[in-house]
C-alpha cells in the first residue's frame, strides 16, 4: 500500500523565495499533499461549491487586479454618503444600500474596514453594524411605506424589530406602537416577547380612545367601568360625585396611557 507523499510548506517558501504575509497557523505545521493548484476566481465571486481546500491557491495578476478594484465603486458610494451629513437613519440606510450592491460575501467587512480607516472619528462602523445596515436595507427595500415609517425610529429600535421573528404586518404594528408611546429598547423587547400585538388593537389610537371616552360620558354616570386586559374593573362613584364631561375625558385618557406605559395592556 503506497503512502501519501507530502511536502512541508516551509520548503516551498524557501525554494520559491516567498514572503509570508499572513498564515492561519505556524507554517512549519502545514504540509502539501497534492500537486494540483487552484486559481480562486469563482471563490472571490462567492461560489464555494466543489471547492478543494487541500490545493494550493494561486493568485495571479487577474485575481490581484480583481481584488484591487473589488470595492472601488462601493467606496465611492460610501464617500458620497459620508460627505452629505445625513441623519443617522438615512446614512445607515444608504450605507446598507451601497453594501447590498456588492455580491461578494465579504462586502460588509470591506466596507467596515474602509469606513473605520477613512473616518476614524465616526463610531458605529463595526463589521456587525455594517451587516445590520445591509440587512436593514434588504428587509425594507421592497416595502417603501414601511421603510419610511422605520426612518422615524431610532437605529436601536429598528434593529430590535428587524431581528425579531415578526411578519411585515407585525413589524409595522410595533413601529407604530414604539413611536406613539415612546418605548425604549428594553420596553420594546419586553413587549415583543410578551406578544403585545395579541392583546392590543392596532387602531388603538388617540382618536379611538377619545371616541370611547366620549360615549361613556354621554350617560348619567353612576359607575365607571374600566377595561383592563381580559376582565372588568369597576370603580363605584357615588351620586353626589358629578364630574363634568371634560374631567372624565381627561382622566380616562390619562388612565389608558398609564396602562400602556406600565405594560398592563
Amino acid at each position: 500500500m503506497a503512502s501519501n507523499y507530502s511536502v512541508k510548506f516551509t520548503r516551498i517558501i524557501k525554494e520559491f523565495n516567498l514572503e509570508k504575509i499572513w498564515a492561519p497557523e505556524d507554517v512549519s505545521d502545514i504540509k502539501i499533499s497534492t500537486n494540483e493548484v487552484n486559481r480562486p476566481g469563482l471563490q472571490f465571486a462567492g461560489f464555494y461549491e466543489l471547492f478543494d481546500p487541500s490545493r494550493v491557491q494561486i493568485i495571479g495578476k487577474t485575481e490581484y487586479s480583481y481584488l484591487k478594484n473589488l470595492g472601488a465603486k462601493m467606496y465611492e458610494a460610501l464617500d458620497e454618503q459620508m460627505t452629505r451629513q445625513l441623519p443617522q437613519m438615512e446614512l445607515y440606510c444608504e450605507i446598507g444600500k451601497a453594501v447590498c450592491r456588492r455580491t461578494e460575501k465579504g462586502a460588509a467587512v470591506m466596507a467596515s474596514e474602509y469606513l473605520t480607516q477613512h473616518y476614524p472619528d465616526v463610531k458605529g462602523f463595526s463589521p456587525r453594524s455594517l451587516r445590520r445596515m445591509r440587512d436593514f436595507y434588504r428587509t425594507y427595500e421592497d416595502h417603501p411605506a414601511l421603510l419610511s415609517r422605520a426612518m422615524k425610529l431610532g437605529w436601536t429600535l429598528n434593529v430590535v424589530i428587524m431581528e425579531a421573528d415578526l411578519t411585515m404586518d407585525l413589524r409595522e404594528w410595533y413601529m407604530k406602537a414604539a413611536e406613539q408611546f415612546g418605548w425604549s429598547k428594553a420596553v420594546l423587547i419586553s413587549r415583543i416577547m410578551a406578544g403585545a400585538h395579541d392583546e392590543m388593537h392596532t387602531n388603538d389610537t388617540d382618536e379611538a380612545i377619545k371616541h370611547e371616552a366620549t360615549e361613556i360620558t354621554s350617560h348619567s354616570v353612576k359607575l365607571l367601568v374600566w377595561k383592563c386586559k381580559n376582565y372588568w374593573k369597576m370603580l363605584a362613584i357615588k351620586k353626589k360625585w358629578l364630574f363634568s364631561k371634560s374631567i372624565i375625558l381627561r382622566r380616562w385618557l390619562f388612565f389608558r396611557r398609564y396602562r400602556w406605559r406600565c405594560g398592563w395592556g
